[in-house]
């Protein structure tokens, strides 16, 4: 059987870090993906993996970072979204830079992973995107993250949705 590749965007945080360190101890090949290097490369090389400098807000960066996975190793069997920023504000406080910002830090990232993913994942895959029950239950002054990680939720539960053969929710 061959080592299963799995690609950790964010993988530098502290959540990011941790799952990157369990992959890697079950046997996978961990590629650590971030803006900084500087932090992946300790991590990866400490688990034996790969650190790739990658925006995960930028369309361009995520799909080359996918492609060159998918080049490098024959296969991407699963890729994680850790990336993530939370603004607590109430609306009527939240500045358009920030509001833009969540988003596309927790909504565009999210996107891009998944349909890059997608691309790369011939036969098949697991994808992980962090949420918050805010996005599900509303919590005071979490209105942008709010809607940044609800639009992530429907976002990946239509992809698993479109793409599961059997037509059923998977």
């Amino acid at each position: 059987m061959e080592q299963p590749v799995i690609v950790i965007l964010g993988a530098s945080g502290g959540i990011g870090s941790q799952i990157s360190q369990q992959l890697a101890h079950k046997g996978v090949k961990v590629i650590c993906a971030g803006r900084s290097l500087e932090k992946l490369t300790p991590l990866a090389e400490a688990i034996s993996g790969e650190a790739v400098q990658c925006d995960g807000t930028s369309s361009a960066e995520v799909d080359a970072l996918f492609q060159g996975v998918f080049e490098r190793y024959g296969r991407v069997d699963g890729a994680a979204n850790l990336i993530g920023s939370i603004v607590l504000k109430p609306v009527h406080l939240t500045s358009d830079e920030e509001w833009t910002r969540t988003l596309s830090l927790n909504l565009n990232s999210a996107f891009y992973l998944l349909r890059s993913a997608v691309k790369v994942m011939k036969g098949g895959g697991s994808v992980l995107l962090c949420s918050t029950a805010a996005a599900r239950i509303g919590l005071p002054n979490h209105e942008a993250i709010a809607a940044a990680k609800g639009g992530g939720i429907c976002t990946g539960t239509l992809c698993c949705r479109n793409l599961c053969s059997s037509g059923d929710p998977c």
